[in-house]
């Protein structure tokens, strides 16, 4: 009994751990499930100011990044598959069980049509759903507008 009542602690700490992504949005960076998602990441972010009113903590063996503007708010998260912008592949839960693995067509059954495209031409092709809470953006590898079969480069998460 002690041992399935450990194995369903364990399981509820990843579980809770792997699932907090998107709720860490709207957050302070000082909050203590932030804090808690941090350690758990168990290395120290690069912090990066390139716009005034926002500074990044990244974490390119980690897969993952946050924008926090200056009221210390996280902003949003950016998830990376592998070697996309200099990034290992994020290893978490990803948000509405999309997987890097997964190309337009399966993220497009997975979250219905998408509310919002652009891209293609000079940039790769990006795809934005909008609930009641957050935004997902999802970029491609390719550029091409017409491609089903492109493969997920990053998903970033945002704030209404």
């Amino acid at each position: 009994m002690k041992k399935i009542i450990f194995f369903i602690i364990i399981m509820i700490t990843f579980n809770s751990f792997s699932q907090e992504v998107e709720n860490l949005i709207g957050l302070e960076i000082n909050s203590k499930v932030f804090q808690d998602y941090l350690n758990k990441l168990g290395t120290e972010p690069t912090i990066t100011r390139v716009l005034p009113d926002n500074f990044y903590y990244i974490f390119k063996s980690k897969g993952i990044d946050f924008s926090i503007n200056n009221s210390d708010i996280i902003i949003a998260v950016f998830l990376y598959s592998e070697s996309s912008d200099g990034h290992r592949q994020f290893q978490g839960k990803k948000p509405y069980n999309i997987e890097f693995t997964d190309n337009r067509k399966m993220v497009e059954t997975k979250l219905g049509p998408p509310d919002v495209n652009g891209g293609g031409g000079a940039i790769e092709y990006w795809s934005i759903w909008k609930n009641n809470k957050i935004k997902i953006s999802v970029s491609y590898k390719s550029k091409d507008q017409e491609d089903m079969n492109n493969k997920i480069k990053s998903i970033t998460i945002l704030g209404k």
